[in-house]
């Protein structure tokens, strides 16, 4: 028998790689997949669900990701 995994506090909003390119201009298709095979090591893992070959990412999630990646200036 399977652990029951809590539920997020807020709704989550999940989208397909070609959601998070539309929502996110200078990014390509094939930048996100590079960052999503990489995503265990860069730390992206938490926001990526797999459901058989589909790939569903959380886009709140992705977003404080991405914010996290910017270089002090």
């Amino acid at each position: 028998m399977s652990k029951a995994i809590p539920l997020p506090d807020e709704p989550i909003k999940l989208g397909s790689v070609t959601d998070v390119v539309n929502l996110h201009c200078g990014l390509t298709e094939g930048a996100l997949r590079a960052l999503l095979i990489r995503r265990h090591a860069n730390g992206l893992a938490p926001y990526v669900i797999k459901v058989g070959r589909r790939v569903f990412i959380d886009l709140n999630g992705f977003q404080r990701w991405l914010m996290s990646q910017r270089e002090a200036a």
